[in-house]
């Protein structure tokens, strides 16, 4: 019986997408291990028909494995491989935690403003794994779930999916009402409908722009996330902030406009697919805040004419 292993995924949507690049380096590198994921219930389902592993485990599970690699950096994810008597243990010297590791890993220079990317392959490479050229995010959707999805909301041949939130906070997130201007816009220009997705916390954020325009369809709160993600895929655009589901879009291929506040640009940027970024330079900018204390203007100096210009660019 081969190597047993297994991977500690981010509990982030968005890095958990990022994270998915790794996997078939290391089914490369460990081609008769079995090799699993540990997850967060909230982001299991991105890793569902991934051929790269072999089983899916939910925090909380009994974990058996002979190695563990750990793509977070809390104290409470490496003291669980610890008391789970995982022999070889994987991960950045990070919170304390690095008598709990076998094998820390020095905190690279600047790694707080690293590419997340980078500082995920950072692992594999201290482990001395070969990472090859071609490095890219991986979802697997079944053609069935598409099919069920198209029937369930009716999905017309070409529309455009917005995302108006952000799990992180409202700093993250461009002003709603815009997001329903772009929609108007759309459907004038390009007669394409909108449906607006998002979680049972932004319903909120969908009300607004069903008030501005009254022709959306509203589905924050009524989908899972594959089935979220299996409308994405079917999307002729899709208009996000900087969140897990402009990166669900970039890895899905779906042309992307992406709106950028707060965050650095070059840790949490899309890598692949047919995208466009919007960020202003200001002097704040970047900065941690989940909420604005300030006037916001990384985000208000972004204008519906910009985002509409970058649409342009990116839709055939």
């Amino acid at each position: 019986m081969g190597e047993r292993i297994v991977i500690r995924v981010p509990n982030w949507v968005g890095d958990a997408v990022i994270s998915t690049a790794l996997l078939p380096i290391l089914r490369r590198n460990f081609p008769r291990a079995t090799i699993s994921i540990l997850a967060h219930p909230r982001v299991k389902e991105i890793f569902l028909y991934n051929p790269h592993i072999d089983a899916i485990q939910v925090l909380g599970e009994r974990i058996e494995a002979d190695m563990g690699i750990l793509l977070t950096n809390s104290f409470s994810s490496a003291w669980n491989f610890f008391i789970s008597g995982i022999k070889k243990r994987i991960g950045y010297a990070t919170d304390g935690r690095k008598f709990l590791l076998t094998h820390p890993i020095p905190l690279p220079e600047g790694w707080k403003e690293l590419p997340q990317m980078e500082y995920y392959l950072g692992i594999l490479a201290f482990m001395g794994l070969k990472i090859g050229e071609e490095v890219k995010g991986e979802i697997y959707l079944d053609p069935e779930e598409k099919e069920k999805v198209k029937s369930r909301f009716s999905l017309p041949s070409r529309f455009i999916a917005l995302f108006p939130g952000s799990a992180y906070g409202s700093s993250k997130r461009w002003a709603v009402e815009r997001f329903g201007e772009v929609s108007l816009r759309m459907g004038k220009e390009f007669g394409w409908k909108t449906f607006i997705l998002g979680g049972e916390e932004e319903k909120g954020l969908g009300e607004i722009i069903r008030t501005i325009n009254p022709q959306v369809v509203d589905l924050t709160g009524k989908t899972t996330l594959r089935e979220a993600m299996a409308i994405t895929s079917l999307a002729s655009l899709a208009v996000t902030n900087d969140s897990g589901a402009m990166h669900i879009a970039s890895v899905l291929g779906t042309p992307l406009v992406a709106i950028f506040g707060p965050t650095p640009l070059e840790k949490t940027r899309p890598r692949q697919g047919n995208f466009r970024i919007l960020k202003k330079k200001i002097s704040c900018s970047p900065c941690s805040f989940r909420v604005c204390p300030y006037e916001h203007e990384c985000m208000l100096r972004i204008s519906v004419d910009e985002v509409m210009e970058k649409i342009r660019e990116v839709v055939d």
